[in-house]
């Protein structure tokens, strides 16, 4: 491994002095620039010998070939250059694998010469990806994301995320990921007022990225791997709890909304009536019922088929109508084609319900502060279903849940649960006279 700056001559400049010296001749001469120059001169004094302005690496690769790369203009950036060099020489003749203090350093050699060294065939092209500015990185894997078919605002929420954490934290380099550093920086804004809901979903974007990193071959492991920083009980900071009606509650808000002579949100109160009722019964979410089209409706099976690319999960998911429901739809559809939206949803869903609730006697929030919003319709069905003795496994498909426990813990709720305890207290105090 030899670092040094190649040279070559030059005619000697007219009117160049000639110094002699111990190692000989030198000639002396000011540029244009009016820079002085002192430069050896060649055997016959008729040219000077002058050297390239950037140092260069020369050293012969696994195949004895003798390769010469170009580094900096500064000696001691040439030579940790070359150190490094060596280094992958050394792991690539062992076979081993390049650790985390040899990615950083590769990371943060010029792309010209990561550019050579994997031309030469030294460095991976995968592993060499991960040498790119880590904004490039992410942008190839949100790429990878739209290629996949996300949800496009999920898609767009991740890059700004991601692009905003590696800003604020520094991160230039994929090797500048620190789980440590990431860990403080989430502390910071939560104490700033961000939820624990969205901290998880900060750092479950960053473990992301870095697991499809690992899963590209651009690195041999994730720098957030294992446990070093966890994601957070959400239970213990709730920031909107929603809550579920009592089934006359439900009934209420329905005739309520029927009754309204007032279109508003673009929906007629027959409209909203009609949606919250299909909300309630089939868990179906505001997004799915934006998208879905007359098509899905299937009056004679009575099932409505949520394609793939509908669905939150991704998975088709097929639901049953009442045959109310189905009545009703049949003849709401009766005037639009089946390619058509089927519903027109407004984006301030809990504004519309908000209105309705109020005209049904209903509060938005209880005492409790739990909500009930268009999403709270959701919740309802699967408390709907668990109080009617429905399977659980059932209500989890019904609702496209990965996770029973989402179902039961997160959505279903305990109707008339002041009532059900005190019978269970009587239940358990009956224990106690039977047998005094």
């Amino acid at each position: 491994m030899r670092v040094f700056r190649p040279s070559y001559t030059v005619p000697r400049p007219p009117g160049a002095k000639t110094l002699d010296r111990k190692d000989g001749k030198y000639a002396k001469f000011t540029t244009k620039r009016g820079e002085e120059i002192v430069a050896p001169l060649t055997r016959g004094g008729k040219r000077i010998v002058m050297e390239v302005e950037c140092y260069h690496v020369e050293f012969r690769d696994s195949q004895d070939i003798l390769r010469r790369l170009k580094a900096f203009t500064y000696k001691d950036s040439s030579q940790r250059a070359a150190r490094t060099v060596e280094d992958l020489l050394n792991v690539r003749g062992s076979g081993g694998h390049i650790d985390n203090d040899l990615q950083r350093r590769l990371e943060g050699l010029p792309v010209t010469m990561r550019s050579k060294l994997t031309q030469w065939g030294l460095l991976d092209e995968r592993a060499s990806m991960a040498t790119r500015p880590l904004p490039e990185l992410i942008e190839l894997y949100i790429a990878s994301l739209r290629a996949a078919e996300r949800n496009a605002k999920y898609v767009t929420k991740t890059r700004d995320d991601l692009l905003k954490i590696a800003a604020d934290c520094g991160f230039r380099l994929f090797s500048d990921i620190s789980a440590d550093k990431l860990g403080d920086y989430l502390r910071q804004r939560r104490e700033k007022g961000i939820s624990y809901r969205r901290s998880n979903a900060l750092l479950m974007a960053c473990k992301c990225l870095c697991n499809w990193a690992v899963g590209c071959d651009f690195v041999s492991k994730s720098p957030l791997r294992g446990k070093k920083v966890k994601l957070l009980d959400v239970e213990k900071d709730r920031r909107r709890i929603r809550r579920a009606l009592e089934v006359d509650e439900l009934r209420r808000l329905f005739a309520a909304a029927a009754a309204s002579q007032d279109a508003h949100h673009g929906l007629t109160g027959a409209e909203r009536a009609m949606i919250y009722r299909l909300a309630a019964e089939s868990g179906i979410r505001r997004g799915e019922l934006r998208k879905v089209t007359v098509s899905a409706f299937d009056f004679e099976s009575q099932v409505i088929t949520l394609g793939a690319g509908i669905t939150k999960s991704g998975r088709e998911r097929v639901i049953p109508m009442t045959a109310r429901t189905a009545t009703e739809l049949r003849r709401y559809f009766a005037s639009k084609l089946p390619t058509a939206k089927a519903f027109t949803i407004p984006y301030k869903t809990a504004e519309m319900i908000r209105e309705d609730l109020k005209a049904a006697g209903i509060e938005y929030a209880d005492d409790a502060g739990h909500v009930f919003d268009f999403h709270s319709l959701r919740g309802q069905c699967a408390t709907l279903l668990i109080e009617a003795g429905v399977d659980p496994k059932v209500a989890q498909e019904i609702l496209g849940h990965s996770d029973i426990r989402l179902t039961l813990q997160t959505y279903a709720r305990v109707l008339k649960a002041k009532t059900k305890k005190q019978a269970a207290i009587e239940a358990a105090s009956s224990l106690i006279d039977k047998v005094g």
